[in-house]
């Protein structure tokens, strides 16, 4: 038999002020944000979008290409403050305005440190991000935030449709 520990009623859910949505572009991403508006509508809570600039990923490009750290840095930036918009304006289709913050490090951690700065009580995040690596049942990122954070972590899958089982037909004669 196992222990059922008690949660008080409405704790996650009823009484969440802060949800934070991580944001990368992904398909996962825009999963999450749907769940994350709906959440934010039923509580009223307070959304904060966030874009991580993943620095390493800067620092590589900017090698590879000879081209200035902060030239490139400066581009990622602006391509960061356009994807935020974009999931404001979306949200604002929900009557939500959400605060939007651009950050820069390693994102797993960047998120773990913002949703304990800012109170952050639930977290909806993708299950996979823009690198697309599908080898595992979440990314990298989002398996380093649902360990290291302090509060719930909503995950966001892509769920596979179900093949349709061919059903046998009849011949006719």
């Amino acid at each position: 038999m196992y222990d059922v520990m008690y949660q008080e009623p409405y704790r996650l859910i009823g009484r969440t002020k802060v949800i934070m949505l991580p944001v990368d572009g992904s398909r996962d991403s825009a999963r999450a944000a749907s769940v994350a508006f709906e959440l934010t509508e039923m509580t009223g809570a307070r959304l904060i979008i966030l874009h991580v600039i993943n620095m390493g990923t800067v620092q590589q490009v900017a090698r590879m290409s000879n081209a200035d750290l902060e030239e490139v840095l400066e581009r990622y930036r602006e391509n960061g403050q356009k994807l935020l918009e974009s999931y404001k304006a979306a949200a604002a289709e929900h009557g939500i305005d959400p605060e939007l913050m651009l950050a820069e490090g390693l994102p797993s951690e960047r998120i773990v440190k913002i949703a304990d700065e800012e109170g952050v009580e639930v977290i909806v995040i993708g299950g996979h991000g823009a690198t697309g690596e599908r080898s595992s049942a979440v990314g990298s990122t989002t398996e380093r935030v649902v360990r290291r954070a302090k509060c719930p972590v909503l995950v966001v899958k892509r769920v596979e449709p179900r093949k349709q089982k061919r059903r046998p037909t009849a011949k006719r004669s």
